[in-house]
């Protein structure tokens, strides 16, 4: 089996996705700007081949600054979304034994580059065999996604949307609010507004608020794959989405509603006109996605309200080199005075930023002295 860890730039990954169906997050420009979420990171994709398929995992590479240790250690982790392992094989060939011999040498390879541990997210669409991921590491199970088939026709998929949701959106479609799509992106401004004030609003974490260089990056580096839909009220942009568009697969990627309309269903709108702007374009889903972190809260039950069909959201953590990783792990323990403190599922552990709190050694302390 031939392999490689290629950059971007590489004609063997430009190849690769010519030969795989893919989604966005495997694209170069896409993992190249992830990289701006990861400081130090490095933009990679591993790639393997045989004479009976190919395989293809995207991966950003972060150095490890943890202790007093060796620092040409690293890390990977995929790039923001569901970057998961893609692949193919010839004609009466085994899936499970090709990719048996793809992850050895993908192992191989990480070793040889100094990568102690591997936090991937699985496709919940592009699926693959499991078994060849639970013989090397851990694969978790997160919780469901929600996606819509294209084939079928509109007014299947209306009729298959929850009755109060098609109430809203005649509603709102009463009211005067219009859905299309920006092909000029002339509300590209108006859409990062929105978002950011839907990220406030929301209380999420300082990782998603995303600056206007990450979203000039975005669009340059997606082009044509990537479309932008707004609901406006008369002349007011009042909602608007990301939708990126690769090999069939449509995802909803990021998306907003201003400030003063969050009660108005006009997010419901934009769904709604999304699923059959898709379909229009013969693509084959729509996937939603599912809640936050993958638990089952409220937005999963509004994405549930487009659609019954579910997939799974997974991730595989995979140690590279377990002398290394234990190592990493104490040290980090060490630096942060704790003492057999639970990772919660927090993987890598060793990039568990421990909170300062009194270490049990303290404590002990504390309690021998006198009231």
């Amino acid at each position: 089996m031939l392999w490689d860890l290629v950059e971007p730039g590489s004609e063997l990954w430009a190849d690769a996705l010519r030969d795989l169906r893919h989604d966005f997050y495997h694209l170069p420009g896409y993992v190249r700007l992830g990289v701006g979420l990861y400081e130090g990171g490095r933009p990679r994709a591993f790639i393997a081949r045989d004479a009976e398929g190919l395989f293809l995992l995207p991966l950003i590479l972060r150095p490890i600054e943890i202790g007093t240790g060796d620092a040409s250690l690293f890390d990977a982790i995929s790039p923001y979304g569901y970057p998961s392992p893609i692949f193919a094989v010839r004609a009466g060939c085994e899936e499970v034994a090709f990719l048996d011999r793809a992850l050895d040498a993908l192992v191989d390879c990480l070793m040889k580059a100094r990568v102690v541990s591997v936090f991937c997210r699985l496709h919940p669409l592009l699926t693959l065999p499991h078994e060849p991921l639970v013989r090397l590491g851990v694969v978790v199970e997160h919780g469901p996604t929600v996606y819509c088939n294209l084939h079928q026709s509109l007014e299947e998929q209306w009729r298959k949307t929850r009755e109060t949701i098609r109430r809203q959106i005649r509603r709102v479609q009463s009211q005067g609010y219009v859905a299309e799509e920006d092909t000029e992106w002339r509300h590209y401004d108006a859409f990062q507004e929105i978002y950011a004030q839907t990220m406030r609003r929301v209380a999420a974490s300082e990782w998603y608020f995303f600056d206007r260089h990450h979203f000039a990056e975005l669009r340059s580096t997606l082009g044509e794959s990537v479309h932008l839909i707004t609901v406006r009220l008369r002349e007011q942009i009042v909602c608007a989405g990301l939708f990126a568009e690769t090999c069939g697969i449509v995802q909803y990627h990021l998306a907003g509603t201003r400030d003063g309309f969050e009660n108005s269903d006009v997010s419901k709108l934009l769904i709604h006109y999304a699923r059959q702007w898709a379909k229009e374009r013969r693509n084959d889903v729509l996937h939603l996605g599912g809640g936050v972190g993958a638990a089952h809260d409220s937005l999963l039950h509004f994405k549930s309200g487009f659609s019954k069909l579910r997939s799974t959201f997974h991730t595989w953590r995979l140690i590279v080199d377990e002398k290394a990783y234990c190592e990493l792990v104490a040290q980090n323990r060490a630096q942060a005075a704790v003492i057999d403190e639970s990772a919660n599922g927090f993987f890598p552990e060793y990039r568990i930023d421990y909170p300062k709190k009194v270490c049990r050694a303290e404590k002990q302390e504390a309690s021998a002295l006198p009231e």
